[in-house]
């Protein structure tokens, strides 16, 4: 074998030829698939002209890995065989599975999967359609490895064998059992070739020739052979293994039974188990196939299995054990409780009873030390021993007394060539101390598996329930699948006689009886006695353990629980002395399983460039909570959850979205904790989370904060408290983002009425503000000239109190010149908000919501000046800074996209227009209800564009629904609804239908009258309108004309239909007259 070495200043260069596998240092080695004419070779890298072919960049990627991993030496196909040798490459052929199979570390490079900017559906789906699957070399260098990552081309880890296991299978179709390194010899022949299925080679006989490794055999390759000479070759090969094993394995049973029946009667391994076999054991088939193929590896190596307290693990290992004395009868079995010294002292003392071990002394510690020096003997016979509930790391690590000279407990542990060990253990932490990387890590059951274990549990009388499938998913996961959860769950059904919808609605009558339940004792065989069996004593242990080893995680453990239990950010959390000290706090969660860190975005390699996020177990989080609640704990820790989360929320900052986003949802838990109702500190919480979601366009969820806002705030402080006016006066403001003006305008006009005339400079904003508000609320319900009369009078207050380019000076100007925009008024509205734009821009910020209103304003108003060009490049730069500075989500984006559709329109620009509106009207569907005056003007804005495109049924249909919505909805004579007859006249208009035109038309001319004057364009241009239909309906009259006939003459000339005609002519007639129709607000 020859080696790449990389040295400190990254030169590449080979190593000597090692011969004996003795002789070889620890590697690293290269999975890919090769590109034609780009691969570097033996010679080129000899020449050092490597370098100048694309495939050097893999090998330079597999040295960089190498030594992030602390391995020097590294092993690529492509240049470390000198192909030109022909008994190098038949050697190199018949080790390649070894050479993959000893590597340390396995990279595979795919060069046709992309993870840098995408999304993670998109690198998923590049990651099942590569290459790589199709290749044959690649089966035995997916298989072969114990720990195979896998990189994109541009060089970002996406996961190792294991953790991308279930897509892998779903690609391969290998067992998941296969993908844990289960020896191959476990599998049949036809299933190990089913895998290699339609998998491709370059050289026909290598087909052949790269399965020798898959079923352990050695073959001389044979280029030119061709593919059907070789794979007979192979299955001879395979065939001729397969008889040798046979009888091999017949004369082992053979002496086996021979030294049986030589004594005087059948002689048994020891065994040692002090439980039965655990009767509801199911499912674990994957985890079975691993310890299987651990115990049957011995070399006395080592594995720990650890999870969630009460997650099956100790069921799983008696299943092994079981299982092992099953198959093989001869091997002794030992199992060693780790919960006290005493204990671990007490089973050894057995041990050596049943092995027999004359004892020199009576010391403890002599036992121990014989009981290692007997297993760990080579020419012991085959043993397993397992250590269980292995929590307590001092236990095993640390001396007892110095003084005595007695050992660790873990140095007592074998290390014989015919055993092995497996650790139970609840904590990670302790795993990886007891068994290296050799872990198994055990979570949930799957829904299958804990429907069996149910059924198994249930009494036979209770299972006419199963066949209630609904209820059955339900009770499963209200207990999360947690194996200890549903028998205890099971127990109390069949104690009690309680149907399982009985428990279900015990469990969600309130929390203190679904604590209860979890803290139920029951009677199991399978666990140790004078041991609490409830899962929530269970995870009580852990949680005293946690609080002897670290104050901090358990702190962290008691705030979390006061929280939603899911994504839960790091930052949230208090602050520590030190990374490294939050670090290993955190860890120590993690350990014992009570949380779980959500995987980080592609591209955020370290803990600096991303937020770490958890969640927490659901069962553990109620759990936890029960503990405090015994403790008298949970009114401090709830007040300081909501202070801490005060700190960290402010009062909506749209900059730093990102950041508060993440706390909102743990906010809104806290404050609905009913011990937090009384706490002052919730009002400001109550206050800052309002804020937040108004910021967010979330306004029916900060209608409802907003509300218990004010109830606590007057409840403890007054209804005419400042802050209370001020809470009341943010709901008005609320209220109209969800377009409820008539409301609104009743709330403020209150406040406004009981305004103290002795102001303070709070006071006065606050009045100025909601006299802002006010002229919004009358704009809203078509009532410009009272909102005229308010916005001049609040503009000239704010100037007088505040200056000119105040915030609240520059918002009264924007309101006046939106006012003015609606009264027809172009020119003044127009002056006025360019030079808002400039100051806000200026003083505020590109990205301050003021400012992106006034941008919104101005582009309504070049719609309604006909200024397209200018209209449609304000609405894209509006566009562009609400998606980077409120995010692609905000309820606002869809009314941005809206307006740019309605501009585009004008522009003639029909498909993307069409598509605009389309993507808008699909948004607010999402997220508003059918009868919501903003989705009604999204879906009157589509009609009007459809109209435009000739599309006049489709938007005679929407007008319709519109307009039947908008009259059992508003009040009579609302301008929303005006709007709605004249545009439906208008496609009936356009379709022909004169007489229903003519009648709608008459009605929308009396709603503009009163809404905007005899004189205003609106008005005008209906009645100019009108006018037309009615010579069109009197000429039919009179016999000129029936509908449509007008342009049918010219349709059959042209070879048109008439209708098309009709409406592309009634465009040209509609461009003048009504310019004046407005976009969305």
């Amino acid at each position: 074998m020859r080696l790449l070495a990389c040295n400190n200043r990254k030169h590449l260069s080979f190593t000597k030829d090692i011969i004996g596998d003795d002789e070889i240092p620890p590697y690293a080695i290269l999975s890919h698939t090769w590109q034609t004419d780009q691969e570097v070779t033996f010679n080129e890298m000899l020449k050092r002209s490597a370098t100048k072919k694309s495939g050097y960049k893999k090998i330079e990627f597999c040295a960089k890995q190498a030594q992030l991993d602390d391995l020097q030496y590294f092993w690529v196909d492509t240049c470390c065989i000198n192909k030109a040798d022909h008994i190098e490459l038949q050697d190199a052929i018949n080790s390649m599975f070894r050479w993959y199979r000893d590597a340390k570390q396995c990279y595979v490079y795919l060069w046709d999967v992309s993870a840098r900017n995408v999304s993670s559906e998109r690198w998923e789906e590049e990651f099942r359609k590569s290459r790589w699957f199709t290749r044959g070399w690649t089966l035995q260098e997916l298989l072969a490895p114990t720990h195979v990552k896998f990189y994109s081309k541009d060089g970002v880890y996406l996961g190792d064998k294991q953790s991308l296991e279930r897509q892998i299978h779903e690609i391969t179709g290998i067992p998941i059992a296969a993908l844990h390194s289960t020896p191959l010899q476990n599998f049949s022949i036809e299933d190990r070739m089913s895998w290699f299925g339609n998998r491709q080679t370059t050289r026909s006989e290598d087909k052949a020739y790269s399965l020798l490794g898959i079923f352990g055999v050695y073959m001389l390759p044979n280029y030119g052979e061709g593919y059907d000479y070789a794979f007979k070759r192979l299955r001879r090969e395979i065939h001729q293994l397969s008889q040798d094993l046979s009888q091999q394995q017949a004369s082992s049973q053979s002496m086996v039974q021979t030294s049986q029946l030589e004594g005087e009667g059948t002689v048994r391994a020891p065994w040692l188990v002090p439980f039965p076999r655990p009767r509801s054991f199911v499912g674990r088939e994957i985890q079975l196939a691993r310890l299987a193929a651990h115990v049957s590896s011995a070399d006395g190596q080592r594995l720990a299995i650890y999870g969630l307290g009460g997650c099956g693990k100790t069921a799983l290992t008696l299943e092994t054990v079981y299982r092992t004395r099953e198959v093989e009868p001869t091997r002794a079995i030992f199992w060693v409780p780790a919960v006290t010294r005493a204990g671990f002292e007490q089973v050894y003392q057995e041990i050596a009873a049943l092995l027999q071990i004359p004892l020199r002394t009576d010391g403890r510690d002599d036992v121990l030390q014989q009981v290692k020096m007997k297993l760990s003997e080579d020419i012991c016979e085959p043993w397993l021993l397992i250590v269980d509930n292995a929590d307590d790391v001092g236990l095993l690590f640390e001396h007892v007394d110095e003084g005595t000279g007695a050992q660790r407990l873990i140095d007592y542990l074998p290390r014989g060539a015919t055993g092995s060990i497996i650790f139970t253990t609840r904590t990670r932490e302790a795993a990886l101390k007891l068994a290296e990387n050799n872990l198994l890590s055990l979570g949930a059951l799957d829904n299958v598996e804990a429907a069996d274990l149910l059924k198994i549990r249930l009494l036979p009388e209770h299972h006419a329930e199963l066949k209630d499938k609904e209820t059955v998913g339900d009770l499963l996961k209200m207990l999360f699948y947690h194996a200890l959860a549903i028998v205890q769950a099971v127990a109390f059904v069949n104690t009690n006689d309680l149907t399982l919808a009985d428990y279900i609605a015990l469990y969600r009558q309130n929390e203190s009886e679904s604590i209860n339940l979890l803290n139920e004792e029951y009677e199991d065989q399978g666990r140790y006695r004078d041991t609490n069996n409830a899962v929530a004593t269970t995870w009580y242990i852990s949680f005293e353990q946690i609080r002897k080893v670290n104050q901090l995680a358990a702190h962290h453990l008691v705030f979390m629980a006061c929280t939603a239990n899911n994504d839960i950010p790091a930052s949230m959390l208090a602050k520590s002395k030190s990374l490294v000290e939050q670090t290993k706090a955190l860890g120590m969660l993690k350990a014992y399983a009570f949380i779980v860190e959500r995987v980080p975005k592609l591209g955020e390699q370290t803990m600096h460039e991303r937020v770490r996020r958890f969640d927490m177990h659901p069962l553990v989080h109620l759990t936890i909570r029960g503990w405090m609640k015994g403790q008298h704990q949970w009114d401090i820790w709830t007040e300081r959850a909501m202070k801490r989360l005060t700190e960290l929320i402010p009062y909506g900052n749209p900059n730093t979205r990102e950041v508060w986003s993440a706390y909102l949802q743990h906010a809104t838990h806290v404050i609905e904790i009913p011990e937090a109702l009384k706490m002052e500190s919730r009002m400001t919480l109550l206050e800052r989370l309002g804020e937040c979601e108004r910021t967010l366009g979330r306004y029916a969820a900060a209608e409802q904060t907003y509300r218990q806002a004010i109830e606590q705030r007057e409840r403890m402080s007054g209804s005419d408290h400042l802050d209370a006016r001020t809470g009341r006066s943010q709901l008005a403001r609320c209220l109209l983002h969800m377009r409820r003006g008539e409301e609104a305008e009743r709330m403020l006009r209150k406040e406004l009425a009981s305004d103290d005339p002795a102001l303070t400079t709070a006071h006065k904003q606050l009045k100025l503000t909601n006299m802002h508000n006010l002229a919004a609320a009358m704009r809203q319900q078509g009532k410009t000239t009272e909102a005229d009369e308010i916005d001049r009078q609040t503009r000239v207050l704010t100037e007088d109190t505040f200056g000119a380019e105040h915030e609240l000076t520059l918002s009264s100007q924007r309101s006046l010149a939106a006012t003015l925009r609606r009264q027809g008024k172009h020119a003044e509205a127009a002056n006025l908000l360019r030079q808002i734009l400039e100051t806000s821009t200026r003083t505020l910020g590109p990205e301050d919501t003021d400012t992106l209103f006034t941008m919104r304003e101005l582009g309504l108003l070049l719609f309604d000046q006909a200024d397209y060009p200018e209209a449609s490049q304000l609405q894209h730069d509006e566009l562009r800074l609400r998606e980077k500075y409120l995010g692609e989500t905000h309820p606002s984006i869809p009314s941005c996209v809206y307006n740019l559709g309605s501009t585009l329109s004008r522009q003639n620009k029909h498909v993307q227009a069409e598509s605009l509106h389309r993507q808008s009207l699909t948004r607010h569907q999402a997220l508003l209800s059918k009868d919501d005056p903003v989705l009604l003007d999204t879906m009157a804005g589509f009609a009007r564009c459809l109209d435009a495109h000739g599309k006049v049924t489709e938007a005679e249909l929407l007008h319709r629904e519109v307009l039947s919505v908008r009259e059992k909805a508003l009040p009579r004579g609302h301008v929303d609804t005006t709007w709605s007859l004249y545009w439906l006249a208008e496609a009936l208009d356009a379709l022909g239908r004169y007489d229903e035109a003519l009648e709608l038309y008459e009605r929308a001319l009396e709603g503009f009258k009163v809404v905007f004057g005899e004189e205003h364009a609106n008005t005008v241009g209906c009645r100019n309108v009108l006018e037309v239909v009615r010579e069109k309906v009197g000429s039919r009259a009179e016999g000129g004309i029936e509908d449509g006939e007008d342009t049918q003459a010219g349709a059959e000339e042209m070879g048109e239909s008439g209708t098309e005609v009709a409406i592309r002519s009634k465009r040209r007639r509609w461009r003048d007259l009504t310019k004046w129709k407005r976009g969305k607000e």
